[in-house]
């Protein structure tokens, strides 16, 4: 067995602090993004106030938001067909994921599959999971994890 000849960059920022979410919008600004797409689940990112002060950042440095929330457990294609939309129909910049592993996986998927050219639908964003579109480039991937202490209301 041989090994396969590859390359791998992957620049990478990671931040991990007790609450990021202020500077959030700071970090988008520095890469020039002037729009993004805020994908959040039913209620977490509302409930524990993380959703308003990362909008309230993002507007505070001008940066247009757009939504798309409801993000459920093991979410299905359609909602990143829906975002992939959102995304082209607004030339959205970047996506922002605040949640977990779902709203993660929703925002990757939107993240890849709307910058593909734009003869391909985005109902054909799951061809990208089994290989068969290859990816170019994809969309500025912020993600937000937030991290839950059980003994927090």
């Amino acid at each position: 067995m041989s090994i396969q000849a590859f390359q791998w960059y992957n620049p990478t920022k990671l931040v991990v602090k007790h609450d990021a979410s202020p500077e959030i919008a700071n970090y988008l600004a520095s890469d020039q993004i002037q729009s993004v797409l805020l994908i959040f689940g039913k209620e977490s990112a509302k409930k524990i106030g993380v959703y308003d002060q990362v909008v309230s950042a993002l507007k505070a440095k001008n940066i247009i938001i757009y939504e798309l929330g409801g993000v459920r457990a093991n979410p299905e294609i359609q909602i990143v067909c829906q975002g992939i939309d959102i995304c082209r129909q607004n030339q959205i910049q970047a996506v922002l994921p605040l949640g977990g592993g779902s709203t993660f996986d929703t925002a990757n998927g939107i993240a890849c599959g709307a910058l593909l050219p734009e003869e391909f639908k985005s109902e054909r964003a799951w061809d990208i999971y089994e290989g068969k579109l290859k990816l170019q480039k994809r969309f500025l991937f912020m993600e937000f994890q937030l991290f839950l202490r059980l003994d927090q209301k």
